[in-house]
């Protein structure tokens, strides 16, 4: 992605942040135990920790998260992501290891560990 299209993408999480805003949660992996941290906007935040077990526990970690380049090509990610496995993309795994790829550039620019 170019500047210009970064801008974009920025612009509209921007506004997508006066509805509500971005934060980092870390849960852990029901198959692996393994601590995983995720982003996603508050409003999404408390609808997944209503439909989880309360045996999974869900915490935020950072709130109110910067919007960045890295925020911008993580929202690139997790969209392409999320439209390939509604389908037959044979390129879903490599398109999630991006996703997983950018929320760690994002978790390291908020100082946070990055997931394994």
């Amino acid at each position: 992605m170019n500047q210009e299209q970064l801008d974009q993408v920025k612009a509209q999480l921007e506004k997508a942040q006066q509805v509500s805003h971005f934060v980092i949660f870390e849960t852990k992996d029901p198959d692996s135990d393994d601590v995983v941290r995720m982003i996603t906007d508050y409003n999404a935040f408390q609808n997944m920790k209503q439909a989880r077990k309360r045996d999974i526990p869900m915490k935020i970690i950072r709130d109110f998260i910067p919007i960045t380049d890295a925020m911008a090509r993580w929202a690139v990610a997790e969209h392409d992501a999320a439209t390939a496995s509604m389908g037959n993309n044979p390129n879903l795994d490599e398109l999630v290891q991006t996703m997983d790829e950018r929320i760690n550039e994002v978790l390291i620019e908020n100082k946070i560990e990055p997931n394994k």
